[in-house]
């Protein structure tokens, strides 16, 4: 329906300007015609009585034509004036010779003039015949006579002829008409959808753009985190109980020297500072990556961040999964990354007390909701935190 009113606006506009321009080009003409026909040199005939009042016609048709009425109504503002002048030009004719001279059959093109006009076949075709009809009564109604003779029947033929070609050659250039502002609305809107799709596409690119550099900035200094930490856990903990173990060698080898049986205590100690490294050395690879996934599948490993996150923290973790055990391996190795940096998030940010870890899988996909009762995340942050870019991240990987 706006497609149509645009239409319709769209065929008045050219009705309107078609309809001024071409009043215009004809009264002009009609001016400049008067001279050569005497019109000016022979006031008071009744030819130039006529000739001047065919120009006052189209002089007064342009000046309609120039207001705002034309521009709502056109075709009612150009047929008052359109349909006496066929009607004038046809007495005209009328007066120069009946059907055996050529004065009628040289008008009778003057309908070509209604082509310009886009109107559909039913108004153009009212158009047409009233044209031909004003034209043939201005010919014949002074001039019942003309009736009689042979040429009136070839005069009638020939306007018939005429009035079918100039409504069949509107039809094609309304249809023509029609079609182009048609394609041109849908090349105007597919261009803005264009426009719009491509904005929307350079700021999302921004984003994206944005949020990977945040992204490897996170990434790198993560890494540079996990390497400080293992560098730590190294020294303060490995290192010291390595130490610790040299130490207890060495005292145990001089004791063995001076004697021998003494050494059973120190071998029981160095047994239990080897089995607290050997513990050591396993959380510290497990944190790494757990080995539980591989082994025991994804479920084991989040039980085991969920008992080290409490032994850690506060916080009172829950635990519900079903059918994990057919997971692959990549998709079980990002999960557990996922839960493990929401439980940090809730660890550092939340203030939380409780927490609930959902692991499910429905269909094709594997559902992942950690909830817990702190204070949510701030509105300045929102999704833009490196953590959650990386939480998104690693489930996109797999959509």
């Amino acid at each position: 329906m706006e497609d149509e009113e645009k239409l319709q606006a769209h065929l008045r506009a050219i009705i309107h300007r078609s309809g001024r321009t071409l009043a215009l080009f004809l009264a002009c003409f009609g001016v400049l015609r008067l001279p050569v026909w005497g019109g000016l040199t022979e006031l008071g005939t009744p030819q130039s009585v006529l000739r001047i009042s065919v120009v006052t016609l189209q002089l007064a048709t342009y000046a309609l034509m120039r207001t705002r009425f034309a521009e709502r109504r056109p075709l009612i503002a150009l047929a008052p004036g359109a349909l006496l002048i066929m009607v004038v030009s046809g007495f005209e004719a009328g007066k120069l010779g009946d059907a055996q001279h050529p004065w009628i059959f040289l008008s009778f093109p003057s309908l070509c003039l209604t082509v310009v006009a886009p109107v559909g076949l039913g108004q153009r075709i009212f158009i047409v015949a009233f044209g031909l009809l004003g034209l043939l009564a201005g010919f014949l109604v002074p001039h019942p006579e003309y009736l009689a003779l042979p040429m009136t029947r070839t005069m009638l033929g020939f306007a018939f002829v005429v009035g079918v070609m100039v409504t069949a050659v509107g039809h094609v250039t309304y249809r023509v008409t029609r079609q182009s502002f048609h394609q041109s609305l849908a090349l105007e809107r597919a261009s803005t959808e264009l426009s719009t799709l491509n904005a929307t596409l350079e700021t999302r690119v921004r984003e994206q753009t944005s949020e990977l550099r945040r992204l490897a900035d996170h990434l790198e200094s993560a890494r540079e985190d996990e390497r400080t930490r293992i560098s730590h856990d190294l020294h303060d903990e490995l290192g010291q109980e390595l130490t610790a173990l040299h130490l207890g060698l060495s005292l145990t080898r001089e004791r063995f020297t001076r004697d021998p049986k003494s050494i059973e205590g120190n071998l029981a100690d160095l047994t239990a500072l080897l089995g607290r490294t050997r513990t050591t050395v396993r959380r510290i690879v497990t944190e790494l990556r757990p080995r539980l996934i591989d082994d025991l599948g994804l479920q084991a490993s989040v039980e085991w961040l969920i008992r080290e996150t409490e032994q850690r923290s506060q916080l009172r973790c829950r635990l519900s999964a079903s059918a994990l055990e057919d997971l692959p391996g990549e998709v079980s190795a990002d999960a557990f990354r996922i839960v493990q940096e929401a439980l940090t998030n809730v660890v550092r940010h939340a203030e939380a007390k409780n927490v609930d870890v959902r692991l499910d899988v429905r269909g094709p996909g594997l559902e992942i909701e950690v909830a817990d009762d702190g204070v949510g995340i701030r509105k300045n942050v929102g999704s833009t935190g490196v953590g959650l870019i990386g939480i998104r991240e690693r489930a996109s990987a797999h959509s």
